[in-house]
């Protein structure tokens, strides 16, 4: 709810403020979105670490983003080197977000082989109270054939 909130006061700032200096829109809309980004850091409103890290981390660059592309459109001086570090930019979201979750996943790879790794070590012992119900095979034990086998277990 209020992400879209904040992405509705950026409209009015830049609706509203047209005629205004760029410098306090950049301004405004630096405070707001830095005032967001402190919110979800204190408030961290997802259960996965995971996602609240990406999402300040694609707060963080929304605002770079919408700052630079503010200040550089009003003064229309873009040129390769401003272009190519805005397009650098816009590609570190996806690509530090894919990084983050990649290393989420092999942090719980490795957690779920060390659960396994202790689970296996365990020494498996019988129940005493069962000892009881248990003898020894002998000779005398009816024997069945596999063909007996596969009968018994069809039946089941």
């Amino acid at each position: 709810m209020i992400f879209i909130i904040i992405r509705i006061a950026f409209v009015i700032l830049v609706v509203v403020f047209e005629e205004q200096e760029v410098f306090l829109k950049a301004l405004i809309f630096t405070l707001i979105q830095l005032t967001f980004v402190t919110f979800l850091i204190l408030s961290r409103p997802f259960k996965q670490l995971q996602d609240n890290i990406i999402e300040i981390m694609n707060q963080v660059l929304y605002l770079t983003l919408a700052s630079t592309l503010m200040y550089f459109n009003s003064k229309k001086t873009w040129d390769s080197t401003i272009e190519d570090i805005y397009i650098y930019i816009i590609l570190a979201g996806p690509t530090l977000g894919t990084l983050i979750l990649f290393f989420f996943l092999i942090k719980d790879i490795f957690q779920k082989l060390r659960k396994c790794k202790k689970a296996s070590q365990k020494k498996v012992e019988p129940k005493m109270s069962n000892m009881s119900n248990l003898r020894l095979a002998n000779e005398n034990d009816v024997k069945v054939s596999e063909a007996d086998r596969s009968t018994i277990l069809l039946t089941l």
